[in-house]
């Protein structure tokens, strides 16, 4: 048998690591700051959004939409208070997707108080906070892998100091107490699994969700085994 696998996790890699998210976003930091254009109004965007955060964090910000920028049919109006949580969420959400291209606008136009990118930023915002939960399987499925406790003590380390904090794992590991889905043993968070068939792993070099490293890591129990990474 042989296997094409894409967007691999490894065993114990669920929870994501702060520092792996961070360094994607530098990734784009720099690859900002190196173009001709764009490093003209953001020379440091890691740097800006840290100014960012630390503002949020005494200032929080109050932005009134209507429901047009939340996508829903009523014509009612609301304040959506935001902080540095959300900031952090937001640029999460661009961050290793198709999107990431706007990542720098964002940062840039926040920066100078544009109305228009606070009402999207808030509109995103709300609708996430009103949002529906999602397929009980991918609960399901992420809290019966788990992590191991050596996972856990990096991940909680990392998250003090990172950049975006521990925003990629949003509820894990504590929605699992809802679920009462029992968590598989420290044989599965050891891997690699071994596999005697050929296999290609594919990532892109700017994937976040998850970063190529991940492939690198899951493809150590596989005999033999190929890492195509695609620019982008």
């Amino acid at each position: 048998h042989k296997a094409i696998l894409a967007g691999m996790e490894a065993p114990d890699e669920m929870l994501r690591r702060p520092a792996q998210v961070d360094s994607m976003l530098h990734v784009i930091s720099r690859l900002a700051s190196g173009d001709s254009l764009v490093g003209r109004d953001v020379p440091d965007m890691a740097s800006t959004i840290q100014r960012q955060l630390e503002d949020l964090e005494r200032h929080p910000l109050s932005v009134r939409i209507d429901n047009s920028w939340t996508k829903e049919d009523s014509t009612d109006s609301a304040t959506v208070v935001l902080g540095p949580y959300d900031y952090r969420w937001a640029l999460y959400q661009l961050l290793g997707t198709t999107d990431y291209e706007w990542l720098p606008g964002f940062v840039w136009t926040f920066a100078q108080g544009d109305e228009r990118t606070l009402r999207w930023w808030a509109g995103i915002v709300a609708r996430e906070r009103r949002s529906y939960m999602g397929s009980a399987l991918g609960y399901c499925t992420d809290c019966a892998s788990g992590a191991s406790p050596a996972r856990r003590a990096r991940v909680e380390a990392e998250a003090t100091s990172a950049l975006l904090g521990d925003v990629a794992n949003l509820l894990y590991p504590d929605v699992c107490d809802a679920w009462k889905v029992r968590e598989l043993d420290e044989s599965f968070h050891r891997g690699p699994q071994a596999c005697g068939g050929p296999s290609l792993f594919i990532s892109g070099t700017l994937d976040a969700r998850p970063p190529p490293i991940q492939a690198e890591i899951a493809r150590k129990g596989f005999k033999t085994s190929f890492h195509l990474q695609i620019e982008g």
